[in-house]
């Protein structure tokens, strides 16, 4: 069922957005703690805390000197106290004891240099097992992204066989779905031909059983008319027959041969109405066969013309939203700036969209050959119903002469039967015309039905190729943000990105 697959595929994307969602934001959480751990072994901060680390010894430096400086200075200074205090004797004694005190001052300095060099020394060994750590956690960093590498791939395999499997579920469930609505379409004009094919006959057998009822009637009137009038003629016709019966018996005796001569005559009389007869049949059969071949022709004409145009403007139209679909599908690339990876799934994405187009056109050609088939039925029914009509015909022409014989046979008034013959047949040319100009209207009427029936469906089957194009778009769009962020999450500016690859998936569906 179509809307099954739809509700399936529209849960299906809401879980992968989901299920994206978390992944994110677990990337950026990680991608924040993996900056705070591979921040000491960034060059800008080794350099940053060498300089440092300079700046204090250069201060430690300068602080000792100051302090020596200062004790020497007391010293010298409590040694000339001493010196003016005391004076005399003791002051050579004071002076010695200065001069070990300023000695062991300057020893002091000199092992506090021997310190400072000691500890430079012991900063340099820090420094090595520093870049020994260093080297030990770029080793290890390698190693932990191989094996996401490793772990991406195979996430990438699986995520690759579902997708598949889920196209080949939606080429299925599409497949199906044209199947039942190729079927349905085609129960749809059986049943509609059947029905207009029984209508029709109704009609015609309707149209036949009231002309036919006029018919009985007008004749059932000139029967009783022409019986009437044949009373009243009967006598004088007889005179007539009698007198001429004599004339002939006469001229008989007086002439010799003259009898061959009149029965001569007579038979070119019947010879001449009987060519009269024949005139009349072979003009009403052409005038008949006139009307067929003009309107059949009329028809053709119209119908091609009326389908290769809506053939064409859907053909046009179709064309045209392939091409809107492909410069909306461009632009977003263009805009989305997805590098290597995004340019190989736009190319995959045009070649499903061709493999798209080609179905299309297999579809409508598909249909083309349906109107065709449809076409030769109509003509089949068309050719039946012109043979049923040709009997009817032949039928009511033999009936006519059959009461024409009759006619003849009760009296001699043969320019009332002509008459009423002409009368007759031209009744029949307009009823024949009135049946030929309904048949036509309601085969016109129903292939403006058929042609409004196939643009519907080839309406159908775009908005629905358009729909399956859109998602298939939005979940390569999600699969490109999601190898993004994991292969740059050390990079900044993610929550742009990420707004305008959204907006970009959000607009090709709304397109």
């Amino acid at each position: 069922n179509p809307r099954s697959a739809l509700l399936y595929s529209k849960t299906l994307g809401e879980c992968l957005s989901d299920c994206l969602l978390l992944q994110v934001e677990g990337a950026v959480s990680r991608a924040y703690s993996r900056w705070l751990q591979d921040l000491p072994s960034l060059p800008e901060y080794k350099a940053a805390l060498q300089r440092e680390r300079e700046k204090w010894e250069k201060v430690q430096e300068q602080h000792v000197q100051q302090q020596v400086s200062l004790a020497l200075r007391e010293a010298e200074e409590r040694l000339r106290s001493s010196e003016e205090e005391q004076g005399g004797a003791g002051g050579d004694q004071r002076v010695e004891e200065l001069q070990e005190e300023v000695h062991r001052w300057r020893q002091l300095e000199e092992d506090l240099k021997t310190e400072v060099e000691e500890v430079a020394h012991l900063q340099s060994q820090v420094d090595d097992l520093q870049s020994q750590l260093d080297r030990e956690r770029e080793v290890k960093a390698a190693l932990l992204k191989a094996e996401l590498l490793a772990a991406r791939a195979s996430w990438n395999r699986e995520k690759q066989q579902e997708i598949s499997s889920l196209q080949a579920y939606q080429e299925e469930q599409l497949k199906r779905a044209q199947k039942d609505v190729r079927k349905e379409a085609n129960g749809e004009a059986e049943r509609q031909r059947k029905e207009l094919l029984l209508q029709k006959e109704a009609e015609l057998q309707q149209a036949l059983r009231d002309r036919e009822e006029d018919w009985k009637r007008q004749e059932d009137r000139r029967g009783k008319e022409e019986r009437r009038q044949g009373r009243e003629e009967e006598r004088d016709v007889v005179l007539q027959e009698l007198k001429a019966g004599l004339k002939e018996v006469q001229s008989v005796l007086l002439r010799g041969g003259a009898h061959k001569e009149n029965g001569g005559e007579v038979e070119g009389r019947r010879r001449a109405s009987g060519s009269v007869r024949e005139l009349l049949m072979v003009t009403c059969n052409d005038l008949l066969l006139k009307a067929v071949a003009q309107a059949k022709k009329e028809w053709k004409k119209i119908s091609e013309e009326r389908l290769g145009r809506v053939l064409k403007e859907t053909q046009e139209r179709h064309e045209k939203e392939l091409n809107q679909i492909h410069s909306s599908t461009a632009q977003k690339t263009e805009e989305g700036g997805c590098g290597k990876q995004c340019a190989e799934t736009v190319s995959e994405l045009q070649k499903k969209s061709r493999d798209l187009q080609r179905h299309l056109e297999k579809a409508c050609r598909q249909l083309q050959v349906t109107v065709k088939d449809h076409k030769a039925s109509m003509q089949c029914l068309k050719d039946e119903h012109e043979v049923a009509l040709r009997k009817e015909k032949e039928d009511n022409l033999q009936k006519l002469e059959e009461l024409k014989s009759s006619a003849a046979k009760e009296s001699s008034g043969g320019s009332d039967m002509e008459q009423s013959l002409h009368a007759g047949l031209e009744e029949m040319r307009e009823q024949y015309m009135k049946a030929v100009e309904k048949i036509r209207g309601d085969m016109l009427r129903y292939l403006k039905e058929s042609k409004e029936r196939a643009a519907e469906m080839i309406r159908v089957e775009v908005l629905r190729e358009r729909q399956d194009t859109a998602r298939k778009m939005r979940r390569y769009y999600l699969t490109c943000l999601q190898e993004l962020l994991e292969d740059g999450g050390q990079a900044t500016g993610y929550a742009a990105y990420t707004c305008q690859i959204s907006t970009g998936a959000q607009g090709v569906i709304w397109d």
